[in-house]
């Protein structure tokens, strides 16, 4: 799962703006993009993100 794509097409669905995704999870611009960029996001920070599109997150392990 790309995280960044993701956030992207909900954003895009809300008619936000990544900035404004920053602003809205109390994060500046800067932190988000580097976060996105680099694919390193804690759980916390993703529900807090989830938090702020209105939304759910889902993480699972499958078993090989």
């Amino acid at each position: 799962m790309d995280i960044k794509h993701e956030l992207k097409v909900i954003c895009a669905k809300r008619d936000i703006t990544i900035t404004r995704l920053a602003e809205l999870s109390n994060q500046s611009q800067t932190n988000l993009y580097n976060k996105l960029s680099r694919g390193d996001c804690k759980v916390s920070e993703l529900e807090r993100l989830a938090a702020a599109l209105d939304c759910h997150i889902s993480l699972q392990f499958i078993d090989n």
